[in-house]
């Protein structure tokens, strides 16, 4: 259009102006007649017109303009496409308005959607949620995202959502298919599985990040609790290690520590110093403890609070029989010194005798040391079996008492095994070692962690050779291939048969430095220092005990109730920890306290940029680098083919041009005449 106004604006600007001349006498002249006039004038706008033409022709030309193969509309229609639209709905979408944005994403979408896509709905944290399935149904999708309701307290899992809308758009029915990301792109979440998978190259993928500009948020990232007794009472020592996005010097930010309802502390986590918060609490009897440290409540609370639960229990109860007094230094005497520390000890350790083997006077104790005993009766060797049945542990272990026919009814009955011989290694250069032992089981499995002691070092010189019975396990082995510790299951409980001796009479085995680990090992093992778990993450299932049909109510933060119900099996599974805070579970008098925390990797809001999560999602292959050019060689021919029209253009500009030449020169001529 421009290049057609030229002319007309040459011939508006250089408009011809009549020139006075002085002239004698125009006696002579006759006046041009009004038909020549209106003639010349209706030639001058051919030829402008003709000119105007020729320019805009020429201008239309260089555009290379081309039919579409379809007929009007002259806008191609646009391909049918699936689409899965992934919602991120994991707590850092919290912060400010985040979720808000990525619904309003998602309707944008649907709202640009063509008469024949298909559209499928994910909601997705660390599990997915199919909302709708593919569907063109514009108006459910919508209003399903229009109800999604809160964000969740879960932390994000891109892995999971991405192969699963892989997977939807498997039964897509158009051709062409897409995925969606609306996220906050959080760079934590992004985990190793990517390494090894990547979309399809024929799903396009597109992101939308709703990711804040600036962020700043304060939370909790670790949390520890120390408990040291003292008597029946205990100490606790809690340390808080908090985590700042945006560092502020100077700047202090306040913690509390919050016990059953109580303000225990207010502390500072300081940039120039440290950002570790340190608290005490003493003289706590024996019961049950909630509660939470907090710190200032900021754009993303769910992480302000991180909440705690312990329980102040008895000390547990050790029964040792032995033969041997205690001031003959036997194996008592040894036990004694690992366990019994005073009121700082662990552990009550009681010293008892043959007449103690009753059912009734095994119940207080969860683990029974028999050492060096001569012989049981049979009231005695069934009591035992008894309360091992019930849950309880028994360590039996020999000495210079020790009798193989007093012994064998006894391992017979318990089905340990059958006592051979008691085997004397007289030279101390000779004697056995722990030579193989099950690096797997919990009694040993520490030692291959951490190292700690040399398990190697104890030498036996005595010890009874046992043929283990088929429902034992060999724990461990000596140097020359006799067992030295056995193990039996028996309902709820076990044995342990140590084939040596805990005192100095056949081993230098309580002089080493790896006795009192190993014998607080077997305790720890026999359930002494288990400690049943408190503390979980968001999501995660806890379970609870008791007999078939028994039913569990729970309380939930924000007043909510549940009900758990056990199953045949003697177990309940509360699956609604989908809130942060403190729970109590409640079956008659028996109470059970627990808490649930979100994962705090989450509340590092640091975001990965577009770039590098198109890399890490759908990095081009070489196969697809190759189909793509040899698509962009045929889109280019297809163009070509179709851009045929400038030649015609300029046939009809050089017709055009030809007739203002001639035209216009036959004007002149006419003129000059």
């Amino acid at each position: 259009m421009a290049g057609a106004l030229l002319p007309i604006l040459y011939h508006l600007i250089r408009r011809i102006r009549a020139r006075k001349v002085k002239f004698s006498s125009l006696l002579f002249l006759k006046a041009t007649p009004k038909e020549l006039i209106k003639k010349r004038r209706l030639r001058d706008l051919i030829l402008l017109i003709v000119r105007s033409c020729i320019l805009g022709l020429l201008a239309f030309a260089f555009a290379r303009p081309f039919f579409p193969e379809k007929q009007l509309p002259f806008t191609s229609a646009p391909q049918n496409k699936s689409v899965v639209i992934l919602i991120d709905n994991s707590y850092s979408m919290q912060y400010e308005n985040a979720f808000e944005k990525a619904v309003g994403e998602a309707n944008k979408i649907l709202d640009n959607a063509a008469p024949l896509d298909e559209f499928a709905v994910v909601l997705f944290s660390d599990h997915t949620e199919l909302l709708t399935g593919l569907s063109g149904d514009v108006e459910l999708h919508r209003s399903v995202i229009k109800n999604l309701g809160e964000v969740s307290n879960h932390p994000t899992d891109f892995y999971t959502a991405l192969t699963y809308a892989e997977e939807l758009l498997k039964d897509a029915k158009n051709e062409k298919r897409e995925v969606v990301l609306i996220s906050d792109m959080q760079n934590y979440a992004w985990s190793s599985k990517f390494e090894n998978w990547k979309l399809k190259p024929s799903i396009t993928f597109k992101q939308v990040s709703v990711a804040p500009k600036r962020s700043n948020n304060t939370y909790v990232a670790q949390f520890s609790q120390t408990i040291s007794r003292k008597g029946e009472s205990a100490a606790a020592e809690y340390i808080a290690q908090v985590a700042f996005m945006k560092k502020e010097s100077n700047r202090e930010y306040p913690v509390e520590l919050w016990s059953n309802g109580k303000l225990v502390g207010k502390n500072n986590a300081e940039f120039l110093q440290s950002n570790r918060v340190i608290f005490q609490q003493t003289e706590l009897m024996q019961g049950s403890y909630q509660g939470y440290v907090a710190v200032s409540p900021d754009k993303l609370p769910v992480d302000d609070k991180y909440f705690f639960s312990f329980a102040i229990e008895e000390r547990p109860s050790i029964l040792c029989i032995d033969n041997v007094p205690v001031s003959q230094l036997g194996s008592a005497f040894y036990l004694k010194s690992a366990f019994d520390f005073g009121e700082r000890s662990d552990y009550q350790f009681v010293l008892g005798k043959l007449e103690d083997i009753t059912r009734a006077k095994l119940v207080p104790y969860k683990l029974v040391f028999l050492t060096n005993i001569s012989g049981l009766s049979n009231q005695q060797i069934t009591s035992l079996a008894g309360y091992v049945e019930n849950g309880g542990a028994v360590v039996l272990s020999f000495g210079d008492r020790t009798s193989i026919p007093q012994l064998e009814p006894v391992l017979k009955v318990w089905r340990l095994g059958i006592p051979k011989e008691i085997t004397t290694i007289k030279s101390l250069q000779e004697a056995a070692i722990i030579n193989e032992f099950d690096e797997h089981h919990p009694i040993f499995s520490v030692f291959v962690k951490t190292g700690a002691g040399d398990i190697y070092r104890p030498k036996f010189s005595t010890y009874v050779k046992i043929v283990p019975d088929t429902a034992t396990a060999v724990v461990a082995k000596l140097s020359n291939g006799d067992p030295l510790l056995i193990e039996r299951k028996s309902g709820a409980g076990m044995f342990l048969i140590f084939t040596s001796s805990l005192d100095k009479e056949w081993t230098d085995f309580p002089l080493t430095e790896i006795f009192v680990p190993l014998v607080y090992q077997i305790a720890k093992y026999a359930g002494l220092t288990a400690k049943k778990q408190l503390n979980f993450s968001v999501g995660e299932p806890i379970v609870l005990e008791g007999k078939p049909n028994d039913e569990w109510e729970v309380s939930a933060p924000g007043d909510k109730l549940f009900r758990v119900k056990i199953d045949a099996q003697g177990a309940g599974y509360f699956r609604e920890s989908n809130a942060p805070g403190n729970y109590i579970a409640a079956h008659g008098k028996e109470k059970v306290i627990f808490s649930v925390n979100v994962d705090t990797r989450e509340s590092d809001l640091t975001y990965r940029d577009q770039e590098e999560v198109f890399a890490t999602v759908s990095k081009p292959t070489t196969e697809s680098d190759e189909s793509f050019k040899k698509a962009y060689a045929a889109t280019l021919e297809l163009q070509e083919r179709r851009q045929k029209v400038w030649r015609y253009l300029i046939f009809f500009i050089l017709a055009f041009f030809l007739f203002e030449t001639i035209y216009a020169n036959r004007y002149l001529n006419v003129r000059i005449l």
